[in-house]
């Protein structure tokens, strides 16, 4: 986990292949936390990812403060703040608040980014002007190579950060 901390911040972008189990939120709170005053907006693809990389936040950091981006739950105004890409594209187009969180993060993690190929990912990742930081999350193989993929990755970097010879068991 440490390996993989210290590449996610010496590149700042590139998916971090690690198989189940290894400890990626782990990697993503060390990550986060190691970036004092950058906002940071954890993506997943579904809620229950999203609430439990929150609990592991408040577990590792005593309690401290998140957001919420969920159907139905709605807090933009802290530093890290956690989310679901559906809710983020269905939501940006049309709300201002949204729109102007997504251009103020510097830094996103995208849990099981092998997902991220999905055309409404995409225009979620584009919103994130101020994102110097892009970093997947993934332990499945990177294999597909269609055209959504190649768009998400050139939006996420393309510094492997873990090789699977260097994955963490």
């Amino acid at each position: 986990q440490r390996d993989a901390v210290a590449a996610a911040l010496k590149y700042l972008r590139g998916i971090l292949k690690m198989p189940t189990g290894a400890g990626k939120t782990e990697v993503f709170v060390a990550f986060a936390l190691s970036l004092p005053g950058v906002r940071v907006g954890f993506f997943a693809p579904r809620e229950q990812l999203a609430v439990q990389a929150a609990e592991r936040w408040a577990l590792r950091t005593d309690g401290a403060p998140c957001g919420f981006l969920l159907s139905g739950r709605r807090d933009l105004r802290h530093r890290v703040t956690f989310a679901t890409f559906q809710t983020a594209a269905k939501a940006a187009p049309d709300d201002p608040e949204v729109a102007a969180w997504l251009a103020s993060i510097g830094a996103l993690v995208a849990d099981e980014s092998h997902t991220c190929a999905a055309q409404t990912f995409l225009p979620v990742l584009t919103r994130c002007t101020s994102a110097r930081g892009r970093i997947g999350l993934s332990a499945t193989p990177l294999d597909r190579t269609d055209d959504p993929v190649r768009m998400y990755l050139r939006e996420m970097g393309s510094v492997e950060l873990l090789s699977r010879e260097g994955e963490i068991a």
